[in-house]
């Protein structure tokens, strides 16, 4: 079993009967859980980057709050999506660059990440895919992973040359 799985199913499932996913998932175990360098499904990376972006608009409130800034879109633009726009470009990002301090900047304590490991594993299955060596279920739980270290840009353009035939034969 890969250990930040492990981890996170011991702390969550066993010990406190929810899930990562759950309210009682922390922002770091999130971030952990993303940036590790184990296999994780495109459906596991959406949603821990959906939930990343949901549980941001409560910090950023505070955050005007205690700047004293109103919440009231002024001339187009809208204070709170502002606030939240540096976590959400991050998540987009190659390998989530940047989230860190995103989050902190919003109060949240987030530790630092290492993304070396997450980079060269996903990267190896990355080039496994494209030569045609891993296909079906076994690249399907890979692919959030490598989607999370190409960045949305990134991943579009993967798809893109494996769709139209830049890959090995399938």
């Amino acid at each position: 079993m890969q250990p930040e799985y492990a981890r996170q199913l011991m702390k969550y499932t066993f010990l406190k009967g929810s899930s990562l996913f759950s309210p009682d998932g922390s922002t770091d175990d999130l971030v952990a859980f993303l940036l590790a360098p184990e296999a994780m499904g495109l459906n596991e990376a959406e949603t821990a980057k959906r939930l990343l972006k949901a549980r941001m608009v409560e910090p950023a409130r505070a955050t005007l709050r205690a700047e004293g800034k109103s919440f009231v879109m002024k001339d187009g633009v809208n204070p709170l999506a502002a606030k939240v726009q540096p976590v959400v470009d991050a998540l987009n990002a190659p390998a989530c660059e940047g989230l860190e301090p995103a989050l902190r900047a919003l109060g949240l304590d987030v530790r630092d990440y290492d993304r070396v490991e997450v980079k060269k594993v996903a990267n190896a299955w990355r080039a496994q895919v494209m030569r045609g060596e891993l296909s079906g279920s076994e690249a399907n739980r890979l692919l959030g992973k490598i989607a999370v270290v190409l960045g949305a840009e990134g991943y579009n353009r993967f798809i893109d040359e494996y769709n139209n035939g830049k890959a090995a034969a399938k």
